[in-house]
C-alpha cells in the first residue's frame, strides 16, 4: 500500500502541474491565468511534502531522522502554499462573478489567511519531530478549514444563481476535499487507515483543476 501511496501520488503532482501550465499558457484573460497560477501553486506546493514522503517509502527511510525533518519541512511548506492556494482561489472567484464592495469578507479572508500563516510557524507544531503535536494540528487547521468553508459557499451560492455549471462543481469538489480531510485530521492517530481518504481528498482536487480546465477550454 504505501508503494501505491508513493506512485499515485507522483502521478497526483504530475498531473496538477501539467494541467497547471496548460491553463497558464493557453491563458487569454486574467482570470484563466489566476486559475492556472493557483494550480501551479497547487502542485508545487504539495510536492514538497509528496515527494519527499514518496522518496521515503522508496528508500525505506521514513524512519530515519534526518528523512524526517525533510518530511518535516515539506508538510511546514505545503501548509503554507495550500494557504496561499485559497487564497488565489477567492480571488478567482470575484473575478469569475464580478464581485465588488466585499470589504468585510475580503477581511474575513485575510484574517483567516494570516492566522494560519502565523499558527503554522508556531515552534509548538514540532514540525520536525517524528510525532508531531495532534493539538497544534487541529489548532492550526482551523482557520484553514474554515477559509476553505467560506469559499466552498461563496462558490456554491453564486455558481447557482449564474447558473455556472462547471464552478457548481468545482465548489462541491472544494466541499469533497474537506470532508475526505477533516476525518484524518481528527482521528489518524488513532485509526491509522483513515489516511487513506487522503486518496479521495487528492482527487477531489484533481477534479477542481480539471473543471478549470474544462471552463478555459471553452473561452
Amino acid at each position: 500500500m504505501e508503494y501505491f501511496e508513493a506512485i499515485f501520488s507522483v502521478m497526483y503532482i504530475i498531473v496538477i502541474i501539467y494541467f497547471g501550465v496548460l491553463i497558464y499558457r493557453k491563458s487569454t484573460n486574467r482570470e484563466m491565468k489566476m486559475f492556472g497560477i493557483m494550480a501551479l501553486v497547487l502542485g508545487f506546493g504539495d510536492s514538497f511534502h509528496v515527494l519527499s514522503r514518496s522518496y521515503a517509502i522508496f528508500t525505506d527511510t521514513m524512519e530515519v531522522d534526518s528523512m524526517i525533518q525533510v518530511m518535516g519541512f515539506g508538510r511546514l511548506a505545503t501548509s503554507i502554499t495550500m494557504t496561499f492556494f485559497y487564497l488565489i482561489f477567492y480571488y478567482i472567484y470575484k473575478m469569475r462573478f464580478r464581485i465588488k464592495n466585499t470589504l468585510v469578507i475580503d477581511s474575513m479572508i485575510w484574517i483567516l489567511v494570516v492566522s494560519r500563516i502565523v499558527l503554522v510557524a508556531f515552534p509548538q507544531n514540532e514540525w520536525f519531530a517524528a510525532n508531531p503535536s495532534y493539538m497544534w494540528s487541529l489548532i492550526r487547521n482551523a482557520p484553514f478549514t474554515l477559509l476553505g468553508i467560506i469559499l466552498m459557499i461563496l462558490l456554491f451560492t453564486k455558481s447557482l444563481r449564474e447558473n455556472d455549471k462547471y464552478f457548481k462543481y468545482i465548489a462541491i469538489s472544494v466541499f469533497l476535499s474537506f470532508a475526505f480531510y477533516a476525518p484524518v485530521i481528527l482521528w489518524v492517530d488513532v485509526y491509522p487507515l483513515i489516511g487513506m481518504l487522503m486518496i479521495p481528498k487528492t482527487l477531489a482536487y484533481v477534479s477542481v483543476v480539471y473543471l478549470g480546465y474544462k471552463v478555459y477550454r471553452e473561452v
